[in-house]
Order: C-alpha cells, then structure tokens, then sequence
C-alpha cells in the first residue's frame, strides 16, 4: 500500500509534510529544529520516532506515550543533508518522511 504525503502550505512555521495517518513535520527544509505533531486512530498512537542520516545512522530516538503529541526535534548539531523520521504506531505500522537540512 502507497502512503500518502501531502505537502502543508508555506506560513509562519514555513512549509512541511502531512502522512496519510497524520504525522506533521515541519518546517522541511528546515535549519536548526524539526516541530513534529501527530494523531493517530482510535486505540493507535505513536508509539516511536527515530531519524536516520542517509547513511542508515541512527541520529534520534524517542518512546512516546498514548497522550502525547508533539515533539520538537534539534537538528543543530547534524551536517545538513538528508534524514529519514520513521514514526512507528502501537500496531507496528510505520511512516517515513523525507527530510532536508540546510
């Protein structure tokens, strides 16, 4: 099944990417920090968010409980370049999003 990445309209908070279950990140591109926020179904929540360098290196990991929704992620110490953030929900499902760093 395809995931649907919908592209979130430039404002204060710049631009950034929707998933088809509602993982938003924003600014992208972004420079120093990354906003995350999510929803998710009925009995699902975001259970972990990681990002990956290119390489494959893991360069963030955080658990997340049932009511939590928002995270900020600092970017300030990494190369700019490009990342992956894998969000993981309760039922093991997984979503990707494509980040820039300037």
């Amino acid at each position: 099944m395809d995931k649907k990445i919908t592209n979130l309209p430039a404002g204060e908070l710049g631009e950034g990417l929707i998933t088809e279950r509602g993982i938003k990140a924003y600014p992208n591109p972004l420079k120093e920090t990354l906003n995350v926020s999510w929803g998710a179904p009925d009995r699902i929540f975001l259970k972990s968010i990681q990002v990956y360098s290119v390489g494959g290196n893991s360069v963030f990991k955080k658990n997340y409980n049932a009511d939590d929704r928002q995270t900020t992620i600092t970017f300030q110490q990494l190369p700019p370049g490009t990342y992956l953030l894998v969000g993981q929900y309760s039922d093991s499902k997984t979503e990707t999003i494509k980040l820039i760093k300037n």
